[in-house]
């Protein structure tokens, strides 16, 4: 989140160059410029209890909207 307690440290700009973050709307339309860019694999790496549903919103609220 780029609103965590450490964004004193690191900033939005940090966050969104090496990170997808934002709405489900904008993670996919950030997916989608990658994706025209070339980019066919994507590394979703999931932390801490609630790995699978955290997956399953992904897959159906981002990677849903861009699979074709």
């Amino acid at each position: 989140s780029t609103h965590a307690t450490h964004s004193d440290t690191v900033s939005d700009e940090l966050v969104r160059a090496l990170a997808i973050v934002g709405t489900p709307h904008e993670c996919a339309a950030r997916l989608r410029e990658l994706k025209a860019t070339g980019i066919d694999s994507l590394i979703v790496p999931l932390a801490g209890r609630g790995r699978l549903e955290t997956w399953r919103k992904i897959r159906d609220e981002i990677l849903d909207q861009i699979i074709v």
